[in-house]
């Protein structure tokens, strides 16, 4: 579509975005006439007489409407009407993967294109605070002069940016300094609130944010603190109820975010939390600020009313954080996307809960690419404009925006949810992770391995799946091939410890000389890949620092493999009697759920799956 903009301030925008937008800059183009108002109670857009006229409550629903016409050739007018005041993504700036300036401008453009109105950087430790040099330091921490630049970006395109920070727990990187345990820590990774140079470094954090942002808002984190008070607070101020500790630590970071002129945002779950033992309908947070109640697990319309319920209980002023999934593992959860966020959003209307944010942990360091955020930027958008969810129109709102349809993006979870899993009962299964990464010969999940080989033909399904992604036109090409080189890996390895350990205790010497001198080089091969087409995603996406993480954790997998080669063929040559690793007993890693086989939730961290030996003092 071929635009005629005259308003100076807005061509220079549409010259910014016409990629986004699929429209070019051209005199002899139909005539852009654009009207902001915010007291509009529905936006339109219409054409007639080579004249586009365009009605908006805000500068992303005019992107939004632009865009929809210029997909829709035949379309001669739009209306539309927002379901909420505020949505937008609160992307994980923390996991290690602190997404690059011109990532995030490429983001801003294609979040303002989807209409989404604001959006959360989710730093703990990564934003420069000049008095802490400490603070984020070899994170990739962002400069003051970083944000200003993001900060006026995104404003020129009519997002709100918003820091979102910790200002009581989620410190643990910060705490990895054990001088700054030591000065600032009570207990885990939660501050010592109890002590005044506590409330000097949130000062200074909150001063040094607010030369970086307009924004009058700002999230203070604060969740998640359920050993509150119960360290060195203890030891030098006694025993108080945390509702107690946490009420008086509010009040003051309150009065601080006052005096820099932001109006504070908090997680709600120390509220209602079952550690926090305050469930009284008569308690009521202070005024000054928004409750954010945040669930990103529940599929039932009735369970997310009643939460909202009591939440509106407590403050006349709630807001909701749902999850767009990349925190599984290696792969997203795009079904659990969708069948948390449809029951949310509904429940959110009915209760008149205005700001909605997507959240994009990236828990255990950001395994999951950025770019699967785009599936829960695209429901989020197409839950503001429309009233119900249809799956057709949403396929189409995934075409537009990412060129990649519904049946596509649900493609790169099908290493974990399988067909024969049931879904939404199997949400929560994430065998990509854990077979990718359990010990050859000390496997912890190796019953698991036995039921899926049971279930079904892993490696068929696999290899059907590194086909699609290598075949796979419509979409990133990075990515694709990322998902192509995870499952080529899994599909060398789910099923190796398994075998390994049959050929064992059967005595097939040529089986485990083929394991050894065969496979696991093909393995490692296909592991160089893996790391080739993570890094090069990475460094897309991200700074490069974290990235050293990643490539502990795949060159890990690549050094155990050769130790495994040599222990083997050790045992082959006689040098050893036996592999005594083999000889250990399989335990249930969670025996209380035993009974649920392979489609149990086994969402466990990093280290516990490679071993069950720590490094220790």
């Amino acid at each position: 579509m071929q635009l005629n903009v005259l308003d100076a301030s807005l061509k220079d925008k549409v010259k910014r975005l016409q990629s986004e937008l699929g429209v070019t800059l051209d005199p002899a183009g139909e005539t852009l006439e654009c009207t902001i108002d915010p007291t509009l109670s529905q936006s339109s857009i219409q054409r007639f007489n080579n004249t586009i006229e365009l009605s908006a409550t805000d500068l992303p629903t005019t992107w939004y409407l632009l865009k929809r016409l210029a997909n829709e050739q035949d379309t001669q007018s739009l209306t539309v009407q927002k379901n909420f005041r505020q949505v937008g993504m609160m992307l994980d700036c923390s996991r290690n993967s602190v997404p690059k300036v011109s990532y995030l401008k490429s983001l801003i453009r294609q979040f303002a294109t989807m209409g989404h109105t604001w959006l959360m950087l989710y730093m703990e430790d990564v934003y420069e605070v000049p008095e802490q040099p400490y603070f984020g330091a070899y994170r990739g921490r962002y400069s003051q002069d970083e944000l200003r630049e993001l900060d006026a970006y995104a404003e020129d395109l009519g997002i709100e940016l918003v820091p979102c920070i910790q200002t009581l727990a989620h410190l643990n990187q910060f705490m990895e300094w054990e001088h700054i345990t030591r000065q600032y820590g009570d207990i885990d990774d939660i501050l010592n609130v109890g002590r005044p140079e506590t409330l000097t470094l949130i000062e200074q954090m909150i001063q040094s944010l607010r030369q970086c942002f307009k924004t009058d808002k700002i999230h203070i984190g604060m969740d998640e603190a359920y050993n509150l008070g119960r360290g060195t607070y203890l030891d030098e101020q006694g025993l108080k109820p945390k509702v107690e500790i946490l009420h008086s630590h509010l009040e003051n970071v309150l009065q601080i975010c006052h005096k820099y002129q932001f109006n504070p945002i908090m997680w709600d779950d120390m509220f209602f939390s079952k550690y926090s033992k305050v469930e009284s309908e008569n308690y009521q947070i202070p005024s000054g600020v928004q409750l954010m109640y945040w669930d990103y697990y529940r599929t039932d319309y009735d369970e997310y009313d009643q939460r909202f319920k009591e939440r509106q209980a407590i403050t006349d002023d709630l807001a909701f954080a749902g999850g767009a999934w990349r925190w599984t593992g290696v792969i997203p959860h795009h079904s659990k996307t969708l069948y948390t966020t449809l029951p949310a959003l509904e429940a959110a209307k009915k209760y008149g809960v205005k700001d909605l944010l997507a959240t994009c942990w990236g828990d255990e360091g950001s395994e999951t690419p950025q770019d699967a955020i785009r599936f829960g930027a695209v429901l989020y958008t197409y839950l503001q404009y429309h009233e119900h969810y249809h799956e057709e129109e949403f396929d189409a709102h995934l075409r537009l925006y990412t060129e990649l349809s519904l049946a596509d993006w649900l493609k790169q979870e099908q290493a974990d949810l399988l067909p024969e899993f049931s879904i939404p009962a199997s949400l929560n299964a994430n065998p990509s992770k854990y077979l990718l990464f359990q010990d050859l010969l000390m496997p912890l999940f190796i019953q698991y391995t036995e039921e899926l080989d049971q279930l079904t033909d892993y490696t068929k399904h696999l290899t059907q799946l590194e086909h699609y992604f290598a075949t796979l036109e419509a979409g990133d090409s990075q990515v694709n091939h990322y998902y192509q080189a995870l499952v080529g890996a899994l599909k060398l390895r789910w099923r190796l410890p398994l075998t390994l350990r049959e050929a064992y205790e059967a005595k097939d010497h040529q089986t485990l000389s083929t394991i050894a001198n065969k496979t696991i080089p093909l393995l490692n091969r296909a592991l160089d890949e893996l790391l080739d087409a993570r890094r090069d995603l990475w460094l897309t996406e991200a700074k490069p620092q974290g990235l050293e993480v990643i490539e502990f954790r795949i060159g890990m997998l690549k050094t155990r493999g050769e130790g495994v080669a040599l222990r083997i063929n050790d045992y082959l040559a006689g040098k050893i009697d036996s592999i005594e690793e083999l000889h250990e007993q399989s335990y249930e890693p969670l025996p209380d759920q035993a009974t649920k086989g392979v489609q149990t939730a086994i969402y466990v961290r990093q280290n516990t799956m490679m071993s069950r030996n720590k490094i220790s003092w």
